[in-house]
């Protein structure tokens, strides 16, 4: 094979050494690209531009060989041109071009072949049809499932809690693992209970005064650790405000002394009330 430098053009022909013409822009140099015809219908794009630019290269670093200058002939006034008639356009066909245009055709409507992308598999109707009725079917039972399993939970817990006093330790709702809450009184509105287990390690380093403490624990730690089933049941601690869970403070820890088995441990633990209504 060999490339045109000038239009990277390429053609079958000719032989090493040899000056050959270009058919397409008239350079009488063409560059040998070292490879044989069925090797290059083998390579890809990438491949014959990779070629094709270090043959030129090799080619553009070739020593010129000096040509001794020709001695200078006094200039002659050439004749004024004379007007040729204009020929007549001829079309050529297939039969006119020389066979060197035919195969540069012929390998470019290969290389347009081999670069096309290839025809897509048809779509599977049944397979997908099956998978998306398995995919459906496990969401089903996960919906299912999620509804179902708080309450067998919810079931669990309200026998206790209705004859639940003050000192008993109750589960209620699930956080990382610990279920377990102390009764801290029962009054006709309903159950007190403070947590047995710390949250301090959760609460996020910008929540570390009392009041955005607070606020996490009736956002963030409220929706982790109780149900749907389980938010009803919990009303708001005072009267006049809408938290449904508060930090156990000092005067706590000082007046339910002896009540409940866990001491200040100086970390946080919430506090909440179950409405007996709710029960």
């Amino acid at each position: 094979m060999y490339i045109c430098p000038e239009c990277r053009s390429y053609f079958k022909t000719g032989s090493s050494g040899k000056k050959i013409k270009c058919l397409r822009c008239n350079n009488a140099y063409l560059t040998d690209l070292k490879i044989a015809d069925t090797e290059w219908r083998k390579l890809d794009g990438d491949a014959r531009k990779s070629r094709i630019n270090r043959a030129i290269a090799g080619e553009h670093l070739r020593v010129p060989v000096p040509v001794p200058a020709e001695p200078v002939k006094p200039e002659v006034p050439a004749p004024a041109p004379q007007e040729e008639p204009k020929a007549e356009k001829h079309v050529k066909s297939k039969e006119d071009l020389p066979d060197e245009a035919i195969l540069e055709a012929q390998m470019l409507l290969e290389e347009q072949d081999m670069q096309s992308d290839k025809p897509k598999e048809p779509i599977d109707k049944r397979r997908l049809a099956i998978v998306l009725g398995v995919t459906g079917g496990l969401l089903l039972i996960l919906s299912i499932l999620s509804l179902v399993v708080p309450l067998f939970r919810v079931r669990d817990e309200v026998p206790v809690l209705r004859t639940a006093q003050a000192g008993d330790v109750v589960s209620f709702g699930k956080y990382k693992g610990n279920t377990e809450w102390s009764v801290l009184e029962r009054d006709n509105s309903g159950i007190v209970m403070v947590g047995n287990f710390p949250v301090a390690n959760a609460i996020p380093e910008d929540a570390r005064n009392r009041a955005s403490q607070i606020d996490w624990l009736n956002s963030s730690f409220l929706n982790r650790s109780f149900n749907l089933y389980e938010r009803r049941k919990l009303i708001p601690l005072e009267d006049d405000s809408k938290e449904l869970i508060r930090i156990m403070s000092e005067s706590d820890w000082s007046k339910y002394y002896g009540t409940i088995d866990i001491e200040d441990d100086g970390k946080v633990h919430p506090v909440c009330k179950i409405g007996i209504g709710n029960l």
